[in-house]
């Protein structure tokens, strides 16, 4: 009688020690899986986009070197304020061939507004300044 008790016992304990086994090796994968997905994810939201250069169709997006271009055009004419010349004539001559150049070849659909303000207008919403 006590050996076949003490049997039982011991195929208790093999049987806890082995679930146990199971259960952390479960758990190792699990944490594995997690920090993987996190790096995975880390690494797709920090990368840096690719270069594009001035050269590339405006269809492949954003160029640095493109917007540096215009900024060097808009510059040279000078200080743009408010109703100055270099405001109302260059600049906005500037920004047409920018933006008809953007077009290529669809230029002569695009259609061009300028509106040029003056005076003044009370603006009440924020009390009157």
């Amino acid at each position: 009688h006590s050996l076949a008790v003490a049997l039982l016992r011991l195929g208790a304990m093999v049987e806890q020690r082995s679930s146990h086994a199971t259960t952390e090796f479960g758990s190792g994968c699990a944490i594995f899986a997690f920090f993987s997905v996190f790096v995975i994810a880390l690494t797709q939201h920090w990368a840096l986009p690719e270069v594009v250069p001035a050269s590339a169709p405006l269809s492949e997006g954003f160029s640095a070197d493109r917007a540096r271009d215009v900024i060097v055009d808009l510059s040279a004419c000078g200080v743009k304020y408010i109703g100055s010349l270099a405001n109302e004539r260059c600049a906005t001559q500037h920004v047409k061939r920018h933006i008809l150049g953007a077009a290529g070849p669809h230029a002569d659909r695009v259609e061009i507004d300028v509106q040029s303000a003056s005076g003044h207008f009370y603006i009440d919403f924020l009390g009157g300044l």
